[in-house]
C-alpha cells in the first residue's frame, strides 16, 4: 500500500499542567503494560486538547497493543497537526528516549503505513539503544533497503556479518544455521537489487557452503551468469537446475540464452538431446513446438500427440493451445487428428504404415475424440465439437471430464442453463470431487441459479454453518465475484454491490495481516520473503479478482446514478410477470419466511449488543464508547440507494487507476465517473490514458467524442481550465486548423476506419445518437445490421448489443426492432438462452423446482429396482432372499444364507422340494448345494443387485413352477411391491398380504395403526422425512436426542441417533444412506429417543380367519449400533403385568389390521414400566429361534402351513395352549474383528470347530473350513442358541459353547460374546439397550493366541519364499538332534553363585581371591559362538546344555552367556527376546553366576545413551538373573567406563571392569601402551571401586612373557584384587598364556568347551583343564564331562552349518600379532571379503587394517572401534589407496560414518589424542565433541516409552523389558514384536527347522505349551494362483487337514499388488478392514484435518467411515470408486 498522505502545519499544540502530568501518566501506564488506565488517562487529554499528536500517537500504540489495529491506525492517521514521524519523534524524547517497547511498537505502525522515513528514524534509535540485537542490526539495514539507499543498507548488512563469524560450528543434528543462510541470501538480495552483480557473485560463491537453499544458490548464480554474460558458467548452472527439475521452462529459454544458438536447426539440436536425456519431461517437448515449422513440427507435433492419447491425459489441449496462434500450425494440427481418427477407426492404429500389428486400445480413441471436440471448441466449430463429445459420452458414459466439457461447449454457444445442468450431471458422478464441485458452483451462477449454486458449494463446506457465510469467511472470492456478476443481471444491484464491498474488505483485510508479520519475520530471520510479501501487499489491489470486483461496483453506481432507485422499486418481484401462479406463491412464500428469519436474527443481533453494552458499561463505564458494537456496513438495501453513488463508486475507482493503469476499461470507467461529477481535467487525464493503450480502442471514440460534446454544450468559462485543454486536444488529432472537427465528422471518420468492426459500429451508434438524438432510427438499423465479414461478429458482442438495447442505453426503441435483432442472432446462434423465444426468466427459485423434480425421477427409477427373495417348487417353492442395494453405499444387513438353509429344512421335513437362485458370486454357497434345483441370475450386475430384480426373479419361478415364494427376513421381506407382484403371478407369498405389508412396513403407516389401536406410540413425525429441514423442525419442537429410521423398515439399518445439533446431519446422511441400501427406501422416520429403555419384542403369528397368537416376548436390549447381538427369552425380571399388557397390545393390534403369517411387534419399555410401540416387522426375525426354543413351536413350518391354509388352532397354536418352557439365549456370531471396532473380516475359514451338547443348537451356513467369507453380503456366520431351565444356566450352556468354538483365517466376535455373557449385569437381566455404552469393559479383550495357525503361517512363507532369517552361505544345517543326559533339578548342587548371594559383590570378590584353584569361565553361550557362529545360536540349543553344565560344572566361576551383540541378534535375526533368554538360562542354571559384557556408557547398544538409561538396564539385567558386569570401553575411556561401573553399583551387581589390551608390554620399543599405561590404567579402575579387574585381549595380542609381565606388576601393585583374564586363541597361544598367567598371580581365565574353541575363540576347556591337572592350580573338572559337553556342542555346531567362520577359515594364524584384528573381528572381516569378492585380497585387507590402525593414532580395537578400523581398511582396499593417499587426499575423500564419528569423538576420547591435521581434514567442518559422549544427554522418560509402545501394540504386549529393550534398539524391537504377531512363537521350532523349513512329509511335534503339542506334517505346496500371486501350502495338524495361501514374492515380481500401508508412517491412511470403496471424501491437493472423512468404506453392508489420524495434504490418492480392498490396503497418503 502506498505511504498514507497527510496535512502539516507549523503551529503545536502546548498541553497545559494537568494535561502535561496525564500525558506522563500515559506513557507510564503503556510501560507496565495498564492499556485500559493509559487509554482513560488518553481520554481526558483529548477532551481538552483532541489533536493533540503526541497524545493521539499514545492512543494508537495502546490501541494497537489491546489488539484494536485498525483503530489504531485511525488514531495515529487523525492528528491533523503533524505528521506521525514528527509526533513520535518528539513523544520520544521529551518522554521516553529508552522506552524499547514504544520505540518497536512505534516502528510497527510506521511500516505498516510505509512512514518509511519515520520507519528509519525508528529503526535507527532502537539501534543505537540495543547494538547487541540481531533485530536492531536487520531492521536499520532493512529501514535503509526500503529506501533503496543500496549502499547503507549494505554497510550495515556486511557489519553485522562480520559480528557472526564465532558463531557456533555446525553439528551433524544441525549442518545448517538457517536463519544465517536467510540472511545471507537477503544480503545477496540487496546487492543485485542494487545493480552489484559482480559483488553479488562474488558474495554467493563466498558463502556457498553456509547457505541451505541450494535451489536459490542454483538460480541465484544462473541469473547473475546471464548478467554478467560469463555463458559458460551460466550453462553448466542450468544443466544442473534443468537435472534437478526438467519441468522447469524458464531454466530452459535461460539456457537457450547462454547457448549463442543463431538458428532454428541449432535450437532444434539443443532440444533433442535435452528430450532424450529427460524422455519423461513435457516442457523440452512443448518448447520444441513452439518454433518448429512445417515437416519437423509435423513430426514432432504427431508423437505427442500419440503419447497423450495413449496415456490418456485429459489436460493435453490445455498444455497445446499455445500453439493455435499460428494458423499454419492448427491446419498440420487438424490434418493430423482427423488422419488418426480414420486410421484407429479403420485399423485401430495411428499409422497404417507400421510393421508392428498392436491395436490400439479404445481409451486411445476416446482420448482422441475428446481433443476434437476440445480442438472444433476452440475454433468456433461448436457441431463438429459437440459430435466428438456425444461419441466420447456414448463410448464410456462414466467419465467426468467429458460431461465437464460439453457443458463448457454448451457455455461458449450461450446456452448457459444447459452448461449447468450438465456440469450438475458432471458432479453427480464424482460427488467427492472439490475442483468438479466448484465447477458445478460457477456455472449455477453463471446461469443465475444463486440458491442452487449455494447449496451445491454446501457439500464441502463445513457443518452447521451457513455456505454462504462459510465462503465469505474463507475470503472465497472467486465465489463471490460470480455471485455478484449473476446479482448484476439479475439486477439485484444492492446484493452485487454487497458482495463487491466484501470482497473489497477482503483485500484491506489482507493489508491488515501483514501487521503481525513486521516483528516475526524479522525475529525469524526470513527477510527475502518479507521483503517479498511487502511489494506484495504494496500492489495487493492490483489482483485480478478485485480489479473485476471494482469495475463491477463501479458500474453499478454509475447505473444506479443514471437511474436511482424509488422507495416504491422491488427488484425482488420484477420477474412475477413471467412467472406460474404457483411459482409466484412460492417465491413470496419463501420471501417471507426469508423476512421472518432475517428480523429474528436481526432481534437476536440486537438482544446482544445491548446486553453486551450493558455488561461494558457494568465493568467500566469510562470505555463505553470504545466499546460499541459496529453495524453491518454492508446491508444491501443500503449500498443500492446510496444518496452519493458516485463517491462510492471513487473508493473502488482510485485504487482502480492506482494499480490497473494498465487496463482500459479502467481508464473507461474513470471518464464515465468523471463525466457525471464534470471533472474535465480528470476526463482529459482517463483519454489520454485510454490513447494511450490503444488509440483505435471502440470506447475511446465514445469516450472522446462525449467529452467533447459536453464542452459544446456547457463551454468552459474559466480561461485558464480553457487554454489547458486546448493545448492538450492537440495531442488527439481531431482539429481542423484552429478548431474541432464536427463530431458527426470525426464519428464518419471513425466508422469508415473501422466498418467491419461491429464493436465499433455500437460505439458510433451511440455517437450518432449523442450527435444527433432525431438520427434514432438511422443508428438502430445501423447497430442491428448483421454482416458475416464483420470481423468481431461473434456471440460476446451481439449480446452485449442485444443488452444494451433491452436495457435502454441506445433509448427507447420498439419491441420489434429488438425482436427482429433478436430473431437474426437466434439463427446464428440458436442454443443461445438469451436469443430463445421464450427463454426461462432468471429467479431464485428455478433451481430449486428443477432440483425437485430431479429427486422425484431419481426416487421412482430406485423403486423400480427393489427386489428380493427366495422361493421353490410343488406344492411350495423357497429360495434364498435377497437384498437391495441402491448406487451408492450397500448397508450391513443379515445374512441371507443361513435363513435360506433354515426354511430349506422346514421344507423338506414337509416333503416339499425346493428351488434356490444363486449370484456369481454365491456360486460356492451352501444354500445352493442344498437346494433341489437352482439358478443362476443377475448375469453383469453386481452381487447384491443380481438379488433385487423382480421381474427375473419372478420369470424364473414361473419357468420353474414354483408355487410359493418364502421372503426370509430383510431385504424385501416387508416391501409390499414384492408380495403384490408375487400375487399377481399367482406365486404364494408366504408372510402376510401386501395390503399389510403396505400398512404395518411402512414406519409411519404402522405408527397411525398403533394409534388406532390404542397402542401408546412415541413422539414422532406423522410423515417421512426426505430432507434435513424436515427434522430440524421436529427437533426444534421436541428436542434432543433423536433417533433417525429408516420410513420402510430394514432390521436394524438406517438407525442413527443423534444427541445435539452437530450430529444430526451426520447422522441424517448415513441413515438415509443404510435405509436405501436395506429397503430401496432413503426416507426417514425421526422420532423422540427414548434413553435407558428395554427393547421387548413380541412375536406374533395370524392365519387367514382372521385368529392372532403370540408365542411370548424377546428381549433384544444388547444392541450394538442398533444392530441387536444377544437376544434373551423370555425377558427376564419382566413383571407379569406389563408382559400381559404388552402381548395383548401386540394382539390386538395384529388383529385391527388383519396381521396373516409370522410377524414381530416391538415396543420400548422405559425405566417406569411404561411401553411404547416402536414397530411392526412384517417378516421372519433373525432371533425367532429364542420364541421357538421356550415354546416349542416350529414357526418355520407354521408359516408354510397358515400359508397353505392352517388355522391356527389346526397348528395347536391357540394363545392358551402356548407356555413359556425354560429360557433361551441366541448369539449372533459374526465375522467381525472385535479389536478392530468390529470391522468385518473377509476371508478364508482355514479352521472351523463347531459347539455342541445339550441345550445347544446352531444355525449356520457358511461356517465350514475353507468357506470363503465374501464382502458382498453379511457378517453372520453362525447363530448359537443355548436353551436351559433359566436364564443364568442358559447363559452357562452359552459361554462353554463359544469356548469350544475354534474359527481360523477370519476374526469373529466371540471375545466380545463372551465378555457380555459372563457380565454381571447381564447375568441378573437388568440390562438397557445402552447396557453396552455404560460398560466399556466389555470391549476390552483377552486376544486369542493362535499360535497353531501361526506357527503354520511362518512354515509356509519359509516352504514358498525361503529363509526369513538371513543365512551366510549355502551350506544346510545338518539333520541331527544332539541331546545330553537329562538332569534333575535336585541333582544341581551350590556353586559360586550361592556365594555371592550370601557374601555379596565385595564378599563374593574376596572369596575368589582366597580361592587357591584356578577357576574358569565358560563363553560357550556367548563370545564362542559369536566369534565362530556370527553369533546366531538360539536359546533353545542354550537351554538343552543349561541342566548338563549346572549339574557338572557347578565350579565355573561363571558363565558368559548374555550382552554384547547377542542382545540384538536375538531380537533381530532369532526373533527371540534376550530377556526371556536370560531369564530361562537363570531357573535351568540357579548355581553358576551369569556374566555379561557391558559397553560402558553403552550398555549393549551402538549409541550413547542418557545416564539413567544405563542405570536401569543393569538393574533390569540384575532382576532377570545377571550377576557379573563385565565393563569395558572400547578406547579405554574412563569418563565411559564410570558410567557403567557406577550404573552395576546401584544395582547390587558384581563390577568386572576391563581393561582393553593391545601393543606388547615386552616389546621396549612399543611406548605407548607401555606397562606404566596399563598399571595407572588399573588404579584408576581401582579408585572407582571395582570388584574385579578383567584383562580383555580381545585380539589374542598376549604372549606368555608378556603375559606374566603385566598380571605380575598387577599382583604386586594390588595383591587383593581378582583378576580375570579373557583372551581369543587366534594364533594358538592361548593356554600357553593362560600357564603363564596362573603362575603370575591371575584368578580366573575364559574358556569355550573344546568344540567351540580355537581360532577367534577362546581356548580349549579341556587342554586347560587338563594342562593344570596335578598342579597346584587343578581346576577340579571332570574331563569326561568336559569331553561329553564338547561332544553335544560338536553336534549342535552342524546345525548353524549356514553360519560356519570355518567356510573361509580354515586355521588360527599368528599375523594376528602384526595385524591386531580382534578374534571375532577377524572371522566377520574373512567372511565379509569373500562376499564382497574380496577373497583372494583378504592379506591386503589385513595389511590396510594395520595401516588404517596408524592412521587413526594407533588405537585400543574392540567393539566398535575395532569396526572404525576394519571399516577403514576395507574402504582403502575397495578404493586402492594406500596411507600416504588417504593423508593427501584427505579433505575430498567421503569416509565412512563410522570413521568420521570416531573423529568427531562419538566413542570418546583415545589415549594419546586424535591424529592431526588428519582429524580435521576428514571432518571437513563437522562438529568436534570434547569430553564425554552423552554427558549432557536429558534423562529418557520411561513412562512415556512405555505409553507409547502401548498406544500402538498394545497394553497387553508390551513389558517393562521391550521398553529397554526399545531404548537400545528401536526399531528392531518393532519388528520383532510385528514378526511375533504375524509367526508366533518360532522359537518352539527346532534349529533347522526355524532356519530352512521341514522336508516333505516330516513329522514335526511342536510343544506350545505343558502338555500340549501339535503334530505337524507338511503335506503339498501348491501351483502358483496367477490371478492372486500365491501358492497353498498345505499342512496335516493334528490329524486335520489345513492349509495356508502364501504371497510367491518371486512371482509377485511380474504381479501387480495393492501397496500396504506402513503404519511407523503417520502419513500414510490405510484401509481398516476388507471391503469396497463408496465413496472418496477428498482428491489430490486438498488439506485435510485430523478427524476428516476421506474414504467411505463398505463390507458386509456396513459402512465405515475412514478418517485421517493426522492434519496434512493430500499427496496421492491409491484407491478409486468402486475398488475392493483388503485390510491395510494403502488408500490415501499425505505430504
Amino acid at each position: 500500500m502506498p505511504p498514507p498522505t497527510t496535512q502539516t502545519q507549523p503551529s503545536v499544540q502546548q498541553l497545559a499542567s494537568r494535561e502535561n502530568s496525564l500525558f506522563k501518566k500515559v506513557v507510564r501506564f503503556y510501560e507496565q503494560k495498564q492499556y485500559r488506565k493509559g487509554l482513560a488517562a488518553a481520554r481526558e487529554i483529548l477532551k481538552k486538547s483532541p489533536n493533540h499528536g503526541e497524545t493521539l500517537a499514545m492512543r494508537g500504540l495502546i490501541l494497537n497493543s489491546m489488539g484494536k489495529k485498525e483503530e489504531a491506525l485511525e488514531s495515529i492517521r487523525s492528528d491533523p497537526n503533524e505528521n506521525t514521524t514528527k509526533q513520535s519523534k518528539r513523544t520520544k524524547k521529551h518522554y521516553s528516549v529508552k522506552n524499547l517497547t514504544i520505540l518497536r511498537d512505534l516502528s510497527l505502525l510506521q511500516i505498516q503505513m510505509r512512514d518509511l522515513e519515520g520507519y528509519k528514524e525508528t529503526r535507527h534509535q532502537l539501534f543505537n539503544l540495543k547494538p547487541g540485537q540481531r533485530q536492531s542490526w536487520i531492521g536499520f539495514a532493512m529501514s535503509y533497503h526500503l529506501l533503496k539507499d543500496y549502499d547503507m543498507a549494505q554497510s550495515v548488512l556486511e557489519e553485522f556479518r562480520k559480528t557472526q563469524l564465532d558463531r557456533p560450528a555446525p553439528t551433524p543434528d544441525k549442518l545448517y544455521d538457517n536463519e544465517h543462510s536467510e540472511f545471507l541470501l537477503y544480503q545477496n538480495l540487496v546487492l543485485r537489487e542494487a545493480g552489484q552483480y559482480d559483488e553479488a557473485l562474488r558474495h554467493i560463491q563466498v558463502h556457498e557452503k553456509d547457505i541451505f537453499n541450494k535451489l536459490a544458490i542454483a538460480e541465484i548464480k544462473s541469473d547473475l551468469y546471464v548478467r554478467l554474460n560469463s555463458h559458460d558458467r551460466a550453462e553448466i548452472t542450468l544443466r544442473d537446475l534443468i537435472e534437478r527439475n526438467p519441468e522447469n521452462k524458464k531454466y530452459y529459454y535461460m539456457l537457450e540464452k547462454c547457448s549463442n544458438l543463431t538458428n532454428t536447426d541449432e535450437k532444434s539440436k539443443l532440444y533433442e538431446n535435452l528430450i532424450e536425456k529427460y524422455p519423461k519431461a513435457d516442457a523440452p517437448k512443448q518448447i520444441c513446438l513452439q518454433f518448429l515449422i512445417g515437416e519437423p513440427f509435423t513430426k514432432s507435433m504427431g508423437s505427442y500427440l500419440q503419447k497423450g492419447f495413449q496415456k490418456g491425459v485429459p489436460s493435453l489441449f490445455q498444455s497445446m493451445k499455445y500453439l493455435y496462434s499460428s494458423t499454419e500450425k492448427v491446419q498440420i494440427i487438424d490434418k493430423l487428428l482427423n488422419t488418426y481418427l480414420s486410421n484407429l477407426t479403420k485399423y485401430g492404429t495411428f499409422d497404417v504404415s507400421s510393421d508392428t500389428d498392436e491395436v490400439e486400445p479404445a481409451s486411445t480413441n476416446l482420448w482422441l475424440q475428446y481433443y476434437l471436440a476440445q480442438h472444433y471448441d476452440y475454433l468456433n466449430q461448436p457441431d463438429k465439437a459437440f459430435e466428438f463429445i456425444d461419441q466420447a459420452i456414448r463410448d464410456t458414459p462414466t467419465l467426468v471430464e467429458l460431461y465437464m466439457f460439453k457443458a463448457k461447449i454448451f457455455k461458449h454457444v450461450g446456452a448457459v442453463q444447459m452448461a449447468a445442468s450438465l456440469m450438475d450431471e458432471a458432479q453427480s458422478l464424482d460427488t467427492a470431487d472439490r475442483f468438479v464441485n466448484c465447477k458445478c458452483t460457477k456455472y449455477f451462477l453463471r446461469a443465475n441459479q444463486i440458491s442452487t449454486a449455494l447449496e451445491t458449494a454446501g457439500k464441502f463446506t463445513r457443518e452447521n454453518s451457513s455456505p454462504g457465510d462459510y465462503l465469505r469467511e474463507m475470503q472465497c472470492m472467486w465465489f463471490e465475484l460470480e455471485t455478484a456478476r449473476a446479482y448484476r443481471r439479475l439486477k439485484k444491484y444492492g446484493e452485487a454491490l454487497k458482495k463487491c464491498h466484501e470482497i473489497d474488505r477482503h483485500f484491506q483485510e489482507f493489508v491488515e495481516d501483514q501487521f503481525d508479520f513486521h516483528s516475526y519475520c524479522l525475529r525469524k530471520m526470513v527477510l527475502c520473503a518479507y521483503v517479498d510479501m511487502l511489494n506484495l501487499e504494496d500492489h495487493m489491489k492490483g489482483h485480478r479478482f478485485f480489479r473485476q470486483a471494482a469495475q463491477i461496483a463501479v458500474e453499478i453506481y454509475i447505473r444506479l446514478y443514471d437511474h436511482p432507485l424509488s422507495e416504491h422499486d422491488d427488484n425482488k418481484d420484477e420477474n412475477l410477470a413471467n412467472m406460474s401462479a404457483s411459482e409466484v406463491k412460492k417465491l413470496k412464500s419463501k420471501q417471507r419466511k426469508q423476512q421472518l428469519r432475517e428480523q429474528q436474527e436481526k432481534q437476536k443481533q440486537i438482544d446482544a449488543d445491548r446486553k453486551k453494552k450493558e455488561f461494558q458499561r457494568n465493568r467500566n463505564k469510562e470505555d463505553a464508547e470504545e466499546e460499541k458494537v459496529k453495524e453491518d456496513e454492508f446491508v444491501s438495501e443500503k449500498l443500492e440507494r446510496s444518496e452519493k453513488p458516485l463517491e462510492e463508486a471513487m473508493r473502488f475507482l482510485q485504487p482502480l487507476e492506482d494499480f490497473s493503469s494498465n487496463f482500459l476499461e479502467t481508464h473507461y470507467l474513470g471518464f464515465e465517473v468523471y463525466y457525471r461529477r464534470k471533472k474535465y481535467l480528470l476526463m482529459l487525464r482517463c483519454l489520454k490514458r485510454m490513447k494511450k493503450l490503444d488509440s483505435n480502442n471502440a470506447k475511446f471514440h465514445s469516450c472522446l467524442m462525449k467529452f467533447l460534446k459536453s464542452m459544446e454544450n456547457e463551454p468552459i468559462t474559466d480561461d485558464r481550465l480553457r487554454t489547458i485543454i486546448d493545448d492538450e486536444l492537440k495531442s488527439f488529432d481531431i482539429k481542423q486548423g484552429d478548431s474541432v472537427k464536427k463530431i458527426e465528422d470525426l464519428n464518419a471518420e471513425f466508422l469508415k476506419k473501422n466498418i467491419n468492426s461491429l464493436t465499433h459500429r455500437a460505439e458510433a451508434a451511440k455517437v450518432m445518437l449523442l450527435s444527433n438524438p432525431t438520427n434514432n432510427c438511422k443508428a438502430i438499423e445501423f447497430l442491428t445490421t448483421l454482416d458475416p465479414n464483420f470481423t468481431d461478429q461473434n456471440l460476446k458482442t451481439c449480446s452485449s448489443i442485444y443488452e444494451s438495447l433491452q436495457s435502454g442505453d441506445y433509448g427507447t426503441i420498439e419491441n420489434s426492432v429488438i425482436e427482429k435483432y433478436r430473431n437474426e442472432c437466434h439463427k446464428l446462434w440458436p442454443q443461445a438462452d438469451l436469443f430463445q423465444t421464450n427463454p426461462t426468466p432468471p429467479s431464485y427459485t428455478s433451481c430449486d423446482s428443477h432440483t425437485n423434480e430431479n429427486s422425484c425421477l431419481i426416487l421412482s427409477k430406485k423403486s423400480k429396482c427393489i427386489g428380493l427373495t427366495i422361493y421353490s417348487k410343488r406344492p411350495f417353492a423357497f429360495v434364498r432372499h435377497l437384498h437391495h442395494v441402491n448406487d451408492y453405499c450397500p448397508l450391513r444387513i443379515l445374512n441371507t444364507i443361513q435363513i435360506t438353509i433354515r426354511v430349506f429344512r422346514a421344507c423338506t421335513e414337509n416333503n416339499i422340494r425346493t428351488v434356490a437362485i444363486y449370484s456369481a458370486e454365491d456360486e460356492g454357497q451352501l444354500h445352493r448345494i442344498k437346494a433341489d434345483e437352482s439358478f443362476k441370475i443377475g448375469k453383469g450386475l453386481a452381487p447384491i443387485a443380481a438379488y433385487l430384480n423382480i421381474p427375473e426373479i419372478i420369470k424364473v419361478a414361473l419357468k420353474n413352477d414354483v408355487d410359493a415364494i418364502h421372503p426370509g427376513y430383510g431385504f424385501l421381506s416387508e416391501n409390499g411391491d414384492f408380495a403384490k407382484a408375487c400375487e399377481e403371478a399367482g406365486i404364494i407369498f408366504v408372510g402376510p398380504s401386501p395390503d399389510v405389508i403396505y400398512r404395518m412396513g411402512n414406519k409411519l403407516n404402522a405408527r397411525q395403526s398403533a394409534l388406532d389401536a390404542n397402542v401408546p406410540i412415541i413422539p414422532g413425525t406423522t410423515e417421512a422425512v426426505e430432507d434435513l429441514n424436515a427434522v430440524r423442525e421436529f427437533v426444534k419442537e421436541h428436542g434432543y436426542p433423536v433417533m433417525l429410521k429408516a420410513a420402510r423398515g430394514g432390521g436394524g439399518r438406517g438407525m442413527r441417533v443423534a444427541t445435539k445439533e452437530s450430529e444430526l446431519e451426520e447422522a441424517f446422511q448415513r441413515a438415509s444412506s443404510e435405509a436405501k441400501a436395506a429397503v430401496g427406501d432413503g426416507r426417514l422416520f425421526v422420532e423422540r429417543l427414548v434413553s435407558q429403555a428395554r427393547h421387548i419384542e413380541v412375536q406374533v403369528i395370524g392365519d387367514h380367519y382372521g385368529n392372532v397368537a403370540h408365542l411370548y416376548e424377546r428381549d433384544c436390549s444388547v444392541q450394538r449400533r442398533h444392530q441387536k447381538v444377544i437376544e434373551v427369552a423370555p425377558a427376564t425380571n419382566l413383571d407379569p403385568k406389563i408382559r400381559e399388557r404388552m402381548t395383548a397390545d401386540a394382539v390386538r393390534l395384529a388383529k385391527l389390521v388383519g396381521y396373516q403369517n409370522a410377524g414381530t411387534v416391538e415396543f420400548l419399555l422405559d425405566d417406569q414400566g411404561r411401553h411404547y410401540f416402536i414397530e411392526v416387522n412384517c417378516r421372519l426375525q433373525v432371533e425367532h429361534t429364542c420364541s421357538e426354543e421356550i415354546t416349542g413351536i416350529d414357526i418355520v413350518q407354521s408359516q408354510i402351513k397358515i400359508a397353505e391354509g392352517a388355522r391356527l388352532a389346526d397348528l395347536g397354536l391357540e394363545q392358551d395352549q402356548i407356555k413359556i418352557m425354560g429360557a433361551a439365549v441366541q448369539c449372533r456370531m459374526t465375522t467381525e474383528d472385535p479389536g478392530n471396532n468390529f470391522t468385518p473380516d473377509v476371508g478364508r475359514i482355514d479352521v472351523f470347530r463347531s459347539a455342541e451338547g445339550f441345550g445347544i443348537r446352531i444355525d449356520s451356513a457358511s461356517a465350514y473350513t475353507d468357506a470363503v467369507i465374501s464382502p458382498f453380503y453379511d457378517s453372520l456366520l453362525v447363530k448359537v442358541i443355548a436353551h436351559a431351565r433359566n436364564h443364568q444356566e442358559a447363559c452357562a450352556k452359552m459361554v462353554r459353547a463359544l469356548q469350544e468354538f475354534r474359527i481360523r483365517g477370519v476374526k469373529t466376535n466371540i471375545p466380545f460374546l463372551l465378555n457380555v455373557l459372563q457380565h454381571k449385569q447381564f447375568l441378573e437381566g437388568s440390562i438397557t439397550t445402552s447396557f453396552l455404552d455404560e460398560n466399556p469393559v466389555l470391549f476390552k479383550f483377552i486376544p486369542a493366541q493362535n499360535r497353531a495357525q501361526k506357527l503354520l503361517s511362518y512354515l509356509s512363507e519359509i516352504m514358498v519364499n525361503g529363509p526369513l532369517t538371513p543365512l551366510g552361505t549355502d551350506i544346510k544345517p545338518m539333520d541331527i538332534k544332539p541331546e545330553l543326559p537329562h538332569v534333575k533339578k535336585r541333582e544341581i548342587p551350590n556353586g559360586w553363585r550361592q556365594v555371592l548371594l550370601k557374601e555379596g559383590p565385595h564378599g563374593f570378590a574376596k572369596a575368589v581371591r582366597r580361592h587357591p584353584q584356578a577357576l574358569l569361565m565358560d563363553t560357550t553361550m556367548r563370545d564362542a559362538h559369536q566369534s565362530l557362529l556370527a553369533t546366531r545360536v538360539r536359546t533353545r540349543d542354550l537351554k538343552k546344555s543349561a541342566p548338563f553344565v549346572a549339574k557338572n560344572f557347578s565350579q565355573f566361576f561363571s558363565l558368559e552367556n548374555w550382552g554384547g551383540a547377542t542382545f540384538d541378534v536375538a531380537l533381530r535375526f532369532l526373533h527371540e527376546c534376550p530377556w526371556e533368554r536370560l531369564s530361562e538360562l537363570r531357573e535351568l542354571i540357579p548355581n553358576i553366576p551369569f556374566q555379561m559384557l557391558l559397553r560402558g556408557a553403552n550398555a549393549v547398544g551402538y549409541s550413547n545413551y542418557p545416564d539413567n538409561v544405563i542405570d536401569a538396564f543393569c538393574q533390569m539385567a540384575v532382576d532377570h538373573g545377571m550377576d557379573i558386569f563385565r565393563v569395558f570401553d572400547s578406547l579405554n575411556y574412563l569418563p565411559n567406563m564410570k558410567v557403567g561401573i557406577d550404573a552395576v553399583g546401584k544395582a547390587n551387581g558384581v563390577i568386572s571392569a576391563a581393561v582393553c589390551y593391545t601393543g606388547d608390554v615386552a616389546d621396549g620399543t612399543r611406548t605407548k601402551y607401555n606397562l606404566d599405561y596399563y598399571i595407572n590404567f588399573v588404579d584408576e579402575l581401582v579408585k572407582m571401586g571395582i570388584h574385579i579387574l578383567s584383562i580383555k585381549d580381545m585380539a589374542g595380542l598376549l604372549k606368555p612373557r608378556a603375559t606374566k609381565m603385566l598380571i605380575d606388576a598387577i599382583r604386586q601393585k594390588h595383591p587383593d584384587l581378582p583378576i580375570h583374564l579373557h583372551t581369543h586363541d587366534t594364533a594358538g597361544t592361548g593356554v600357553a598364556n593362560y600357564l603363564a598367567a596362573f603362575e603370575a598371580g591371575a584368578d580366573i581365565v575364559d574358556v569355550a568347551v573344546d568344540s567351540m574353541s580355537g581360532m577367534t575363540s577362546q581356548p580349549t576347556m579341556g587342554g586347560v583343564v587338563a594342562a593344570l591337572q596335578n598342579t597346584k592350580h587343578d581346576t577340579g573338572l571332570n574331563m569326561d564331562k568336559v569331553n561329553e559337553y564338547s561332544a553335544f556342542w560338536e553336534q549342535t555346531r552342524l546345525l548353524y552349518a549356514p553360519f560356519e567362520c570355518t567356510t573361509t577359515m580354515k586355521s588360527g594364524n599368528a599375523d594376528v600379532y602384526k595385524n591386531e584384528i580382534p578374534g571375532g573381528q577377524y572371522t566377520n572381516l574373512q567372511f565379509q571379503a569373500f562376499s564382497l569378492g574380496l577373497g583372494s585380497q583378504f592379506e591386503n585387507v589385513k595389511k590396510s587394517y594395520i595401516e588404517a590402525n596408524q592412521l587413526l593414532g594407533d588405537i585400543i580395537k574392540v567393539t566398535p572401534s575395532s569396526k572404525v578400523v576394519g571399516d577403514l581398511a576395507q574402504f582403502m582396499v575397495q578404493n586402492n589407496l594406500t596411507a600416504k593417499d588417504v593423508r593427501e587426499r584427505a579433505e575430498e575423500l567421503s569416509f565412512p560414518s563410522s570413521v568420521v564419528e570416531f573423529m568427531q569423538g562419538q566413542l570418546g576420547q583415545p589415549h594419546g589424542g586424535f591424529p592431526e591435521p588428519l582429524r580435521t581434514q576428514m571432518l571437513k567442518g563437522k562438529k568436534k565433541i570434547e569430553g564425554r559422549p552423552g554427558a549432557d544427554a536429558i534423562p529418557l522418560d520411561f513412562d512415556k516409552i512405555e505409553k507409547k509402545l502401548q498406544e500402538k501394540f498394545g497394553e497387553d504386549i508390551i513389558r517393562k523389558c521391550d521398553v529397554m529393550s526399545y531404548v537400545m534398539f528401536p526399531k528392531v524391537l518393532e519388528e520383532y514384536i510385528d514378526f511375533k504377531k504375524q509367526y508366533g512363537p518360532v522359537d518352539l521350532y527346532p534349529t533347522r527347522v526355524f532356519f530352512v523349513g521341514p522336508r516333505m512329509n516330516e513329522m514335526m511335534d511342536i510343544e506350545i505349551e505343558h502338555g500340549k503339542v501339535l503334530h505337524i506334517v507338511v503335506m503339498a505346496i501348491g501351483e502358483l494362483m496367477p490371478a492372486t500371486g500365491e501358492r497353498e501350502v498345505f499342512f496335516q495338524v493334528n490329524g486335520q487337514l489345513r492349509s495356508m495361501k502364501v504371497k510367491d514374492k518371486a512371482a509377485l515380481k511380474d504381479h501387480k499388488v495393492h501397496p500396504k500401508v506402513d503404519k511407523n508412517k503417520k502419513n500414510q491412511i490405510g484401509a481398516p478392514m476388507p471391503g469396497q470403496v463408496l465413496d472418496i471424501k477428498t482428491k489430490v491437493g486438498d488439506t485435510i484435518k485430523k478427524g476428516d472423512t476421506i474414504i467411505v468404506l463398505s463390507a458386509m453392508k456396513m459402512e465405515t467411515v475412514v478418517k485421517s489420524a493426522v492434519d496434512g495434504k493430500v499427496k496421492e490418492i491409491h484407491v478409486q470408486i468402486g475398488q475392493q480392498v483388503q485390510g491395510d490396503d494403502l488408500v490415501v497418503e499425505l505430504e
